[in-house]
């Protein structure tokens, strides 16, 4: 069978798939108390373009999470990690967690561009 390629007869359109951006919390700490601790994170998402993204999106395959003006708020425990997928491919993002009292934060790949998931 041969197929013959029509440029007025047969479009083709490119999709990107969306991709995911994976957070996790690492706490070092012997205080007991410290296990139900909650740290807060502030996700920034923008376009390629640089303008803010709005909408919802899926975390943990099971919940929505929603970033408006291009901000969503999540928060973990020491040990804790959430995948939020469905971002736009090409997409920025930066996280930054919230500063706590008696505790040092590190921060690894705070930002970057999304990129598509592979199949």
């Amino acid at each position: 069978m041969t197929v013959a390629y029509d440029p007025d007869k047969t479009p083709i359109t490119n999709t990107l798939k969306p991709g995911a951006l994976a957070i996790s919390k690492t706490l070092v700490s012997s205080n007991p108390a410290h296990v139900d601790k909650e740290f807060t994170f502030t996700l920034t998402l923008t376009d390629k373009d640089g303008k803010a993204l709005n909408g919802d999106f899926t975390l943990n395959d099971t919940e929505t999470m929603t970033v408006r003006d291009g901000e969503a708020t999540i928060a973990l425990k020491g040990g804790e990690s959430v995948v939020i997928s469905g971002l736009p491919a090409s997409a920025q993002y930066s996280v930054t967690e919230t500063a706590e009292a008696g505790f040092t934060t590190e921060c690894d790949g705070e930002s970057g561009v999304i990129e598509s998931t592979k199949t």
